[in-house]
């Protein structure tokens, strides 16, 4: 059977910068903003050339990506076209926007941003704890963030991903090579996720191709300067974790009962 081959840097922004929106404190240290598309969206959007580089703005669109591949709560991201049009405008002192290709994540109004594991008893929260823990596994999580939607009886998502791939804003190959094997199992709280979900997606995620973590990874523009080695590097150590990730799930799914 012929191995797929894909492409890499095929993709093209989704959205188009619109309006800045008011009251958008660059707290950050991508210094993300507020920002209305063409399409009507609010995102918060993080540039190319924010103070800790574009590589983490692959970071956020591919685990994203990969996250889409178990349907891990991973907020809704996209690419967004700032046109030369912006060129110059003030964020902050000392940091303005440029031409270039954003990474944006859609905004969740009225919802409760939080570093606590919470509400696991909440909404449909006992089975997105369990995809969420397998996400966090498989793509080394770190700092750990989560917003609770209030209309949704404090549904979680999982946001803010640009220090995930072993604990860096700035993997490479090197690092992937590396990772293969490394556990990274969630030592927050089990008690209470369903443990029917953790034995599903941890069949799920055993069995996903290549082919399907290519193209997350391959899911960033060119122009966020990402060698394409760094990339099949990547590809190369999702693929590998898959199995390993699988059987953490399966040993420590007493721990949820």
């Amino acid at each position: 059977m012929a191995i797929e081959t894909l492409e890499p840097y095929q993709v093209a922004p989704t959205e188009r910068l619109a309006s800045i929106l008011p009251g958008n404190p660059p707290e950050t240290g991508t210094k993300a903003f507020r920002g209305l598309s063409a399409s009507g969206k609010t995102y918060w959007i993080k540039v190319p050339n924010n103070p800790q580089g574009s590589r983490v703005l692959a970071t956020e669109q591919i685990v994203t990506a990969v996250g889409g591949l178990i349907d891990a709560p991973v907020r809704e991201t996209a690419l967004i076209e700032i046109s030369s049009d912006w060129d110059g405008w003030p964020i902050t002192e000392g940091f303005s926007l440029r031409k270039c290709v954003a990474h944006a994540s859609l905004e969740l109004s009225g919802s409760e941003e939080s570093r606590d594991q919470a509400y696991i008893r909440n909404d449909d929260n006992a089975r997105r704890w369990a995809r969420w823990i397998a996400l966090w596994d498989w793509c080394f999580g770190s700092d750990e963030q989560w917003l609770y939607e209030h209309e949704a009886d404090k549904s979680m998502w999982s946001f803010d991903h640009n220090m995930w791939f072993l604990d860096s804003g700035n993997w490479g190959a090197e690092q992937c090579n590396g990772g293969t094997t490394g556990e990274w199992l969630w030592r927050g709280e089990w008690k209470g996720i369903d443990s029917d979900e953790i034995l599903r997606v941890a069949d799920l995620i055993s069995k996903i191709a290549r082919s399907q973590i290519q193209a997350a990874c391959y899911s960033i523009p060119a122009e966020w300067g990402v060698p394409l080695n760094d990339l099949d590097a990547l590809t190369e150590m999702l693929l590998q974790r898959r199995v390993g990730v699988a059987d953490r799930l399966r040993v420590n799914v007493g721990r949820a009962r």
